[in-house]
């Protein structure tokens, strides 16, 4: 059974909800449609779905419900230009629909999209880190305090520098070592963290140089490692900071791959030519909506 609040669908379950200890109000998910293509628009979904259930528990509205509004906001999404979908889970708290969880698509034209990023180091001080939007607004102050220094955007360490991820994206490293006959030259280096959340362009990343990152992508994942080679490198999971690593990128469903140009009005250099080759080989994860 669905119902509908403002347009809105929300659940309705036949066991007692039990929504878990400091649930948050609001999870949220989106990611970049070009003229009707996305990258990995399928994990995006299932990314949804299991904050959904991690944030609101028994409460959480079906997958069929979920799948509903999935499938009307894509079709609402034109097939030309740039577009930045929201799909949004609320709790609300109108006294009519108290506690109910409402589903919402937002279809918005993408904003200016960036080819580098600047980021402005901030202590993590959310709640909810492993949810998309559960923090929205200290995440939405920590960048504006970002923007307001010039920055592009927060990132979060921990209380020994150590990089967590961005406010608005994955932040990840790379090491560079002369050529060796025992491996590849290249370390893609993750951060160690437990509040970061998962990233899909990470996983396409990962994909891309053979590695298996979970469970197998969705049918439309849209990793393609075959169609643009990238140079080979290890992959170290492990705690650094900024200083540790040769570079720093920033990537999100957004933006895509950015390299990090400045740390807190630091300047860093990045390779071009290892840029345009993940450049070049991300092309290839774009697939049809």
């Amino acid at each position: 059974m669905r119902d509908r609040h403002n347009g809105a669908m929300t659940s309705d379950r036949d066991a007692a909800p039990t929504p878990p200890p400091e649930s948050p109000t609001t999870v949220i998910d989106s990611f970049l449609v070009r003229d009707g293509r996305a990258v990995r628009a399928g994990a995006h979904l299932e990314r949804f779905v299991a904050a959904l259930t991690s944030a609101f528990g028994t409460e959480a509205p079906s997958r069929a419900a979920v799948e509903v509004v999935w499938g009307e906001g894509i079709a609402s999404i034109p097939r030309e230009g740039d577009w930045f979908p929201l799909f949004q889970a609320r709790r609300m708290l109108e006294a009519e629909a108290s506690g109910a969880i409402a589903l919402d698509v937002s279809v918005r034209p993408a904003p200016p999209l960036r080819t580098t990023t600047r980021l402005a180091v901030a202590g993590d001080r959310r709640r909810f880190p492993l949810l998309k939007g559960a923090d929205g607004e200290r995440t939405a102050s920590d960048r504006g305090t970002a923007r307001e220094a010039g920055d592009d955007d927060a990132l979060y360490v921990d209380a020994a520098g150590h990089v967590i991820e961005a406010a608005n994206g994955a932040v990840i490293g790379w090491r560079h070592r002369p050529a060796q006959p025992d491996g590849p030259a290249l370390t893609l280096v993750l951060p160690d963290t437990d509040r970061a959340l998962p990233s899909t362009t990470v996983a396409a990343m990962l994909d891309t140089l053979g590695v298996p990152a979970g469970p197998p992508p969705a049918p439309d994942a849209g990793a393609t490692p075959d169609a643009h080679p990238v140079p080979p490198a290890a992959v170290s999971v492990e705690r650094f900071t900024p200083a540790e690593v040769d570079e720093l990128w920033y990537v999100n469903a957004l933006h895509g791959i950015t390299p990090v140009v400045s740390v807190d009005g630091s300047s860093r250099t990045h390779d071009e030519a290892l840029l345009r080759a993940w450049l070049d080989a991300a092309e290839g994860w774009w697939q049809p909506l």
